[in-house]
């Protein structure tokens, strides 16, 4: 039940509720694995937090369960300003990264996959046609992909779903949440989610050009650089089949990344979650 007074945030991979009587931030999280993801995401979180490190703060320690959905309450930060830099979130990713002994029992980061493969199971009324036949090949292939690639950085902590939508600009100044796949693994699936943004949410080539130099390493430089982008897109389809029932935009959006990605059209621009 959502509380009196309760405002909706977003509804995507989470469903987000703003409670003013507490102050406080609800995330509703029904994905694979939920609970040992938001518990990992809320003590990644506290030791960054007192690392310095400008993350969204925890308000509860664990998560609860409730009617069969995992809830964690967090603080609430007011924005001052919408934005999603590529440079901004360059810079947090570089900070993020440089931690090396970090005390936090971190899951290793699991095929990306694999909650779309979930999805697609728990969800066949969500396509039309023969998309459904397609995307589980895809996926397959992307699987494959993954596990035979060769990446140049050392693995380490990641955010795990690191674009430039999950950027807070507070009066603390810009903060990254969203932390639901935080883990262990490659530097580089932190990285491909720029690349990622600028093909199908277009920004201008020097945003990329800026964020290569501050992070000091240009992942398009990296042979492997579109097959990893071809993954990314793939796994982002897992929100919009899971909510695809409840939301017809989610539905059309899911159609339509479908149909460039059998046209092989790696240039059509896509709807953000935010306007889908």
């Amino acid at each position: 039940m959502v509380p009196d007074g309760a405002r909706l945030l977003r509804m995507h991979s989470n469903t987000v509720f703003y409670l003013p009587a507490s102050n406080a931030v609800a995330r509703i999280n029904t994905g694979l694995d939920g609970w040992n993801r938001v518990a990992a995401s809320l003590a990644a979180t506290r030791w960054l937090a007192r690392q310095g490190f400008p993350t969204v703060r925890p308000k509860v320690s664990l998560p609860v369960v409730h009617d069969g959905v995992v809830v964690s309450f967090w603080e609430y930060e007011e924005t001052v300003k919408a934005g999603r830099s590529l440079t901004a979130l360059a810079d947090l990713l570089r900070e993020l990264h440089s931690y090396q002994d970090v005390s936090l029992e971190l899951s290793p980061m699991p095929d990306p996959v694999l909650g779309t493969a979930h999805a697609l199971q728990e969800h066949p009324g969500a396509f039309d046609g023969d998309d459904r036949d397609w995307l589980a090949s895809e996926i397959s292939v992307c699987g494959q992909r993954w596990n035979t690639m060769r990446f140049r950085l050392r693995a380490g902590l990641i955010h795990g779903d690191a674009h430039p939508n999950n950027l807070l600009y507070t009066r603390r100044g810009v903060l990254l949440g969203d932390w639901d796949h935080v883990g262990y693994g490659p530097r580089e699936w932190d990285l491909v989610q720029a690349v990622y943004f600028h093909r199908r949410f277009p920004a201008p080539r020097d945003d990329l050009d800026a964020a290569a130099r501050i992070y000091d390493w240009d992942l398009r430089t990296w042979p492997e650089v579109n097959d990893l982008i071809g993954i990314r897109e793939v796994s982002g389809l897992g929100s919009y089949i899971r909510t695809a029932a409840a939301k017809p935009s989610a539905r059309t959006e899911l159609a339509y990344r479908i149909k460039t990605l059998r046209e092989r059209d790696t240039t059509a621009p896509w709807n953000s979650p935010s306007h889908s």
